[in-house]
């Protein structure tokens, strides 16, 4: 990642990550698990999605992403 990518990591991590963490709960995860699969959700969309997508668009897409790998 470049620093400009770095920020809007950053940026969507802040915005979304503690939804995530709710809802990976919800879904059933372990509480020791959550962190890891919230790492591995945030990477697999940025390494097939768009950052520039809009708001409500990347939100479903980590959420879909996330719950498929809660399913795992």
């Amino acid at each position: 990642m470049r620093v400009n990518d770095d920020a809007v990591f950053d940026s969507v991590y802040v915005e979304y990550g503690p939804v995530l963490r709710v809802l990976a709960v919800r879904y059933g995860l372990p509480y020791e698990e959550v962190e890891d699969v919230i790492q591995e959700t945030f990477l697999s969309y940025f390494t097939h999605y768009p950052v520039d997508w809009e708001s409500g668009r990347m939100k479903g897409m980590l959420v879909r992403i996330l719950k498929n790998k809660c399913i795992d």
